[in-house]
C-alpha cells in the first residue's frame, strides 16, 4: 500500500510523529490495530464541506477500498498503513451524534 503519508497527501518522505516516514517504530509494529474515525456530516447536502475534512482524511487512507456497512451506524475499511493494522471508520450520523457510532465501532 505504500507509505500512509504519501497516500494521504501525495507528497515524498517526511518526519512524521517523530520518525522518518516509512519507518515504524517497534511499539506500532507491535499494535494490535489501530482506531481512525474521520467524522463528517453524510449524505449529499454536506458533500464537500469543511467540516467533512475527517471523511475525506480516512477516504484517501482507504485508498479505494470498499467501505462497509457496520452495525454500530458506521462504515469501515479494514486495512494495513505501513503493516499496522486498521480500521477505518466513518460515522453515518452527524458530527454531533457520532459518540455512539465510535464507540459501537471501538467495542468490535
Amino acid at each position: 500500500m505504500g507509505n500512509w503519508w504519501s497516500r494521504l497527501f501525495g507528497v515524498g518522505a517526511g518526519k512524521a510523529g517523530g520518525e522518518a516516514a516509512g519507518e515504524e517504530s517497534e511499539d506500532m509494529a507491535n499494535t494490535e490495530r489501530w482506531l481512525v474515525v474521520g467524522l463528517g456530516n453524510p449524505g449529499p447536502k454536506y458533500a464537500g464541506n469543511r467540516h467533512n475534512a475527517g471523511f475525506l482524511v480516512v477516504e484517501a487512507l482507504a485508498g479505494g477500498e470498499r467501505w462497509k456497512a457496520h452495525r454500530a451506524h458506521a462504515e469501515v475499511v479494514e486495512t494495513r498503513l505501513d503493516g499496522v493494522p486498521v480500521v477505518l471508520a466513518r460515522p453515518r450520523s452527524v458530527m454531533n451524534l457520532s459518540g455512539g457510532p465510535v464507540c459501537g465501532v471501538a467495542r468490535v
